[in-house]
């Protein structure tokens, strides 16, 4: 039996330091870390690197289709702020908050959660010092109204850039992986467990291992329902209006490791990229 886990050693407080202004902000600075990833021990980042502006790099793709590994891995390469909206709105869940209950309901169901409750926390989020020099989103935009938004963010903020990189995954590898995902009861932290023994299979903070409530085969098919409805429109307005801002990464089985999926991405970036050799 084989058990993946998180990338281990990564404390997410000494990465995002945000200001105590709001409980959206004060929940998002816990160190929650609700991914959908495998096993990383190391990633040979390659060369060092500086970005030659500022960036904001949004990944799209199926629920469990990697986004929040990849946003880590680059978050961690390019030295700027990833702003992951599941683990946002999954941690004021946790609070027990009316904007948590709200939208515990439609995840609940796989809806996805309105623009109105979306942007409430998200566009104040862009505002923080931690953003200043690009972030990268994992859940965002997810319409074209978003997509259209950020294009006048970008219209006010002329020195940044913007990347699309959709992660194309097949429905059998997604539906492997969400039959394998199950979470930590305590600390959240997301773990895959092939063969699921509860009396063998426990997290490495020793909490119970449980499965998401959104992770049955029913609510998972409805999520990638909607997913395909809301984002197809999406993906085809960035293919005809992006002037080449969207890049495409196929994954299909067997499943790869993270890592390949990083260079991939890290191909797509190439052009925002200063890289110094070590000497």
């Amino acid at each position: 039996m084989q058990i993946y886990s998180i990338i281990p050693n990564f404390n997410i407080n000494n990465r995002y330091n945000v200001p105590k202004q709001s409980s959206s902000f004060k929940s998002y600075n816990q160190n929650i870390r609700l991914l959908n990833v495998q096993h990383v021990d190391t990633v040979n980042f390659g060369n060092k690197t500086k970005l030659k502006q500022p960036i904001i790099i949004a990944l799209f793709g199926p629920p469990n289709g990697g986004k929040s590994t990849l946003a880590k891995l680059l978050s961690e390469y390019l030295g700027i702020v990833e702003i992951t909206t599941g683990n946002i709105f999954r941690a004021e869940i946790k609070k027990g908050t009316p904007l948590g209950l709200e939208m515990k309901s439609y995840m609940n169901k796989g809806e996805l959660i309105p623009d109105k409750l979306c942007d409430e926390i998200l566009w104040q989020r862009f505002t923080q010092d931690d953003c200043k020099n690009g972030f990268i989103l994992d859940g965002y935009p997810r319409t074209v109204k978003h997509a259209k938004k950020i294009n006048r963010y970008l219209k006010n903020h002329k020195g940044t850039k913007f990347k699309v990189i959709n992660l194309n995954a097949e429905k059998q590898l997604l539906f492997k992986r969400v039959n394998e995902r199950y979470i930590c009861r305590d600390c959240l932290k997301a773990t895959s467990v092939k063969d699921y023994n509860p009396a063998v299979n426990k997290c490495s903070c020793g909490g119970e291992l449980v499965k998401r409530p959104d992770d049955t085969p029913e609510v998972f098919s409805k999520r990638l329902e909607v997913y395909e409805k809301e984002t197809s429109p999406l993906i085809d307005f960035y293919r005809q209006n992006g002037d080449g801002v969207l890049s495409e990464i196929k994954l299909s089985l067997p499943d790869r490791e993270p890592q390949e999926t990083f260079w991939e991405a890290k191909e797509c970036l190439k052009e925002f990229i200063h890289e110094q050799n070590d000497k």
